[in-house]
């Protein structure tokens, strides 16, 4: 859906739920690469961006800064210091 709307086509949205199509529409302006991106669990999205190129890397990464800063968020109001955690913190330091 995401694919169509992007590529220009008019797609019928009637049949998802209010909160499913304003997910839809909002994805459909970002990339297919960060799309996909910003639903990863943050442990994957680290693992694309450790593959990514730099052209990849310069569009990733504001998604990477929004998952990163979700992530601590979380993480830090859980007490949580996982590994995840603490390669972030090194990497935004």
């Amino acid at each position: 859906m995401e694919d169509e709307i992007r590529a220009g086509r008019n797609s019928d949205l009637t049949f998802f739920s209010p909160n499913d199509r304003r997910e839809i529409l909002w994805n459909a302006r970002l990339t297919p690469l960060q799309a996909r991106f910003t639903r990863l669990p943050m442990r994957e999205a680290l693992a694309v961006w450790d593959a990514a190129t730099t052209a990849e890397k310069a569009e990733l990464t504001q998604e990477l800064i929004k998952k990163k800063n979700s992530y601590m968020r979380k993480a830090y109001n859980e007490g949580t210091k996982d590994k995840t955690y603490r390669r972030l913190e090194g990497m935004f330091q």
